[in-house]
């Protein structure tokens, strides 16, 4: 999904497939999926134009050799003039592949695999070349010890799995070839799964590696497949816009990451299978921390949005009410949730926070929190605060991440050894440094 493309090609609506009209494709990761046609589908039964109003499906065979069906349709220009009317649709998301979809219900598949930005430098899954070559002679021999999967079970139908695969040039030019591993993600469906069902669970992983990155990864190809051993001719490309990383930022080294794979490999398994069962019930949380990722929100935002997730965690964990304080302070939920959520991580908030008094950090959190949420944008002196709110932005961060990774089964051994060897919270462990 990161590279840009446009195809010629006929396309239609499944109500009508006869009426076929000349247009073309085109996708870029910028704007996302746009189909521009010369002409105009005829009206359905409700005498409205497809994709005025309701979203429709659209199929189309392009000049790439490969059936398409567009999804959720929309009108986004309509010229209508009588001799070569235009109209231009933009759609949510395509499949393209050997065959096209009706309907949403009939997009069904087994299994999907996914490139992720970053994973193969998270993951590690590092083997050998062995390179059989002597002077003289004519031919060199290249052996690829392939890295064994990584493979779990997240629910009774569903597998999930990390898998290596080589990569080389079928036509060397020039005296220079680049053998490379990527490894790829996978989730397997006991039975034939809705897509967006699919796409789901591929979301759901890559925001668990979100938080153990820190830095919010891209999907760079998805491919479905409609049976559990496929061939490779079989697989249907998805497309859809999102928003992709600079690529200067492709690979990482395990410095530049929180937590990699092999310092939590002891409990990835409990700590996938936990992430995954509890995922739906714990959105109030991972939708703000999510976002509080992402460059275009500011630094207000970003901070209320930390302190709704640290709130909503504290209600799932049944942090109690705090007792024998007659402040109202203390009975904010915001404090309750830090103060209890402190008390049971301790050792590894110590790791990266310096707090000498926890229920005096929770009213600093809270008075802040009152003073964005109530400030007036004309008269606020919140931009003189700049550093004093960022601050508190990168102590919750981490104060939320090491409470959700614990939450979730990562021990206190590994957590406390990814986060004095990791380069994230730099600007924290600088900071406890000078405070001592």
């Amino acid at each position: 999904m990161t590279e840009r493309f446009e195809y010629k090609g006929r396309w239609w609506v499944p109500d009508n497939p006869d009426d076929e009209v000349a247009g073309l494709i085109k996708y870029s990761p910028e704007s996302g999926i746009t189909l521009e046609l010369i002409g105009q589908f005829k009206p359905n039964k409700d005498k409205k134009m497809p994709g005025n109003g309701s979203p429709t499906i659209i199929n189309g065979y392009a000049s790439n050799h490969k059936l398409f069906t567009l999804i959720d349709c929309h009108i986004s220009l309509y010229q209508p003039e009588p001799n070569l009317p235009i109209t231009n649709y933009h759609c949510s998301s395509m499949i393209c592949g050997r065959e096209c979809f009706a309907s949403k219900s009939e997009i069904r598949f087994r299994e999907i695999v996914v490139s992720i930005q970053y994973l193969n430098d998270w993951v590690q899954l590092n083997s050998g070349f062995r390179v059989d070559y002597q002077l003289g002679k004519s031919d060199c021999k290249i052996e690829y010890n392939k890295p064994s999967p990584i493979s779990l079970k997240v629910g009774a139908n569903c597998d999930l799995s990390m898998f290596p695969c080589v990569s080389f040039p079928a036509i060397i030019t020039g005296n220079k070839a680049t053998i490379e591993q990527n490894v790829y993600f996978g989730i397997t469906q006991g039975n034939s799964t809705g897509y967006d069902t699919l796409i789901d669970k591929v979301h759901c992983f890559k925001h668990l590696l979100l938080l153990l990155l820190q830095r919010s990864p891209a999907l760079l190809t998805i491919t479905f497949y409609k049976s559990r051993k496929p061939d490779i001719h079989d697989g249907f490309e998805y497309f859809y816009w999102q928003s992709l990383n600079s690529q200067s930022e492709k690979h990482l080294n395990p410095h530049d990451m929180l937590l990699d794979y092999r310092t939590i490999e002891s409990d990835f398994v409990r700590l996938t299978t936990n992430w995954f069962s509890t995922y739906k019930s714990m959105l109030n949380v991972y939708i703000p921390l999510i976002h509080s990722f992402s460059k275009n929100l500011n630094l207000s935002d970003r901070y209320l949005n930390i302190c709704r997730a640290i709130e909503a965690l504290g209600r799932h964990c049944g942090a109690p009410v705090i007792l024998n304080s007659k402040s109202k302070k203390s009975k904010s939920q915001v404090v309750k949730a830090i103060v209890f959520l402190y008390t049971q991580y301790k050792d590894s908030m110590d790791q990266m926070l310096s707090i000498n008094y926890i229920l005096r950090f929770a009213w600093k959190v809270t008075k802040y929190r009152n003073v964005i949420t109530h400030a007036n944008p004309i008269t606020s002196k919140l931009d003189k605060d700049y550093h004093k709110i960022h601050d508190m932005v990168e102590q919750l961060r981490a104060f939320l991440t090491i409470a959700v990774l614990r939450y979730h089964g990562v021990s206190s051994e590994a957590l406390n050894h990814g986060l004095n060897r990791s380069f994230v919270y730099s600007y924290l462990q600088m900071k406890k440094r000078v405070a001592k």
